[in-house]
């Protein structure tokens, strides 16, 4: 299924487009400010999110799985109706979300568990005491 895709957009002619090399663009990039927070911040999240062991079986290439229902669909004389357009996603505040999903990554990790649990500090409050009742 791919190659037909890709051998028809090979076939097409295209004009030669001059090379740039990427030293070019040098100047035209401008210079980020990154705080330490934020750099920490990603450090984590990426150390989080990367698995310990790659494990390519349990993804799954979904577009071309869709693609070829759609082509079957319509080979086989269905109507093929275009999805209705999504809407524009709620604008969220990046640093929340990273902070989010750092924390739902680091719940998953189960080195995490392992750690001993943190020392209380002592209670300011005094032992009850007991009374003791004379009989007269």
């Amino acid at each position: 299924m791919i190659m037909g895709h890709s051998a028809a957009a090979r076939s097409e002619p295209t004009p030669a487009a001059p090379f740039t090399k990427p030293v070019a663009f040098k100047d035209g990039v401008p210079t980020a400010t990154v705080g330490a927070e934020e750099l920490q911040l990603t450090k984590s999240l990426i150390e989080a999110s990367t698995p310990k062991k790659l494990d390519l079986a349990k993804y799954h290439d979904h577009y071309t799985e869709k693609l070829t229902q759609l082509v079957e669909k319509k080979v086989a004389g269905q109507e093929v109706v275009a999805p209705p357009v999504h809407e524009h996603a709620q604008v969220i505040n990046l640093m929340d979300a990273l902070k989010e999903s750092l924390a739902k990554a680091q719940k998953k990790q189960p080195e995490a568990a392992a750690q001993p649990p943190k020392k209380m500090a002592a209670s300011a409050r005094k032992p009850a005491r007991t009374s003791k009742h004379k009989s007269g």
